[in-house]
């Protein structure tokens, strides 16, 4: 069997490499806790309410350019779930908001070929991005905005925080 944590139905795995599983699903039962000394590096990415919640909020971008932040936090426990959620203010389709891998070397300037799943674009749209993070530590996210040459649409920047997972359901597959 495979494990996931989501509050409702997680999308399969699609993967038939059990040892590279994707969508969220691990081999081992995913743990629960919050993430610990959460930091940021750049402070132009600034507090911002929304829906009830505090997020972080992309700087002003300019045409054809990326804003990044790395994200720095710290995990409690081995294969310790985080979810991420992500929401843009943008031009459909041109701009975007969007997170790197666990722990990647650097920041990606767009949304790489295989990584379009951990990005999204428009007015107002959400995206809630379930890792499962294998070792206990410290670790890295980056979350970047890039915007094209065009014009100012819907605002233009992007929303991020990391969501607190006391009270995830536990969902298994066995096939």
């Amino acid at each position: 069997p495979v494990y996931t944590r989501s509050d409702g139905t997680p999308t399969p795995p699609t993967s038939t490499d059990k040892n590279n599983l994707d969508n969220g699903w691990s081999l081992v039962i995913p743990s629960v806790g919050d993430v610990k000394n959460v930091s940021y590096s750049d402070s132009s990415w600034t507090d911002y309410n929304d829906g009830g919640y505090t997020w972080k909020k992309s700087p002003t971008t300019a045409d054809s350019s990326t804003s990044s932040c790395l994200v720095t936090f710290t995990t409690t426990q081995s294969n310790q779930v985080v979810k991420f959620v992500i929401k843009s203010f943008s031009e459909p389709r041109y701009d975007y908001i969007f997170l790197s891998e666990i722990d990647a070397a650097s920041a990606p300037s767009r949304p790489t070929s295989n990584g379009w799943y951990r990005a999204v674009s428009g007015n107002g749209i959400e995206l809630s991005i379930t890792d499962v993070v294998a070792t206990a530590g410290t670790h890295t996210v980056y979350v970047c905005y890039g915007k094209d040459n065009s014009g100012d649409y819907n605002g233009d920047y992007g929303l991020f925080r990391i969501e607190k997972m006391n009270d995830i359901p536990l969902w298994q597959s066995n096939g």
